[in-house]
């Protein structure tokens, strides 16, 4: 999954298209511009570096 993610991000920061990553993994969500989580049925923005889910 690293490869994949390191592949979608060379492609978004070389054609300056924007991707939507549903996930689970905090981790990888460590590493977006920005965040945002599911919370009581609410869309929440998150800081990128919180890992407060």
């Amino acid at each position: 999954s690293q490869t994949v993610f390191e592949a979608l991000h060379d492609l978004v920061k070389r054609t300056g298209v924007a991707a939507l990553i549903a996930t689970h993994n905090m981790e990888l969500a460590g590493h977006m511009d920005r965040v945002f989580a599911l919370k009581d049925g609410h869309l929440e923005e998150r800081p990128a570096e919180s890992h407060e889910y």
